[in-house]
């Protein structure tokens, strides 16, 4: 919070090409690139391999990526799946392949979509902060912050 605050009461003193800069040439174009608009296109034929088969390289690659994050989290906290295994029902075998199979796609997943989600929030903050500066709203809200966690800071410490 005092980050945030500090940040609000120097946007005052940035130069706001400077923000505009960083939005339109820096987070925008990283935007779209990391969320491309997808558009269907019946005929594929004109479409080279790569082309018509990226979405499915994508989600190998989510897919391997939460692969391995599982198997580092397994090595981290020594679990052993093959003694999991041996000591379990037939049960517990299924829905493990059933786990394998859908987990690591959805943990490689996400932390592509919290890439996302900051730089999208990141576009949306700072031309918040572009359009509300020539209002002084942006330092009247960085100043109230920075009190709200002076006064929280005395408070906590007394």
């Amino acid at each position: 919070m005092e980050f945030l605050a500090v940040f609000l009461l120097a946007a005052e003193a940035i130069k706001l090409e400077n923000l505009k800069v960083l939005v339109n040439q820096y987070l925008t174009p990283l935007s779209s690139k990391l969320n491309p608009k997808i558009t269907y296109v019946d005929d594929a034929s004109h479409l080279g391999f790569w082309e018509r088969n990226s979405v499915n390289f994508m989600f190998l690659g989510f897919y391997i990526f939460g692969f391995i994050l599982i198997l580092t989290l397994f090595h981290l906290y020594n679990f052993d799946p093959v003694e999991f295994f041996m000591g379990s029902e037939p049960i517990y075998w299924v829905l493990s392949i059933i786990g394998l199979l859908t987990i690591p796609l959805f943990v490689g997943f996400l932390p592509y979509q919290l890439v996302v989600w900051l730089v999208d929030l990141s576009v949306k903050g700072l031309t918040w902060v572009q359009l509300k500066t020539h209002t002084g709203v942006v330092g009247i809200l960085g100043f109230l912050l920075f009190a709200l966690q002076f006064i929280g800071r005395r408070i906590w410490l007394s």
